[in-house]
């Protein structure tokens, strides 16, 4: 599962599901480098979030 984009997705606006959604599944579901993967997801989440505003 690549959260990078999952997160530019979801920062892009076109999931019915909110940041905040993603985030709980990730703790729930992912044990193993949980904290890298939220990172992950943030970071797309921001770099979508730049693009999309430049």
């Amino acid at each position: 599962m690549n959260l990078v984009m999952i997160g530019a997705l979801v920062g892009s606006d076109l999931t019915p599901f909110s940041e905040e959604d993603f985030q709980r599944t990730i703790v729930r579901r992912v044990k193993r480098l949980r904290e890298i993967n939220l990172k992950a997801f943030e970071l797309g989440l921001k770099v979508i979030r730049r693009t999309i505003t430049t």
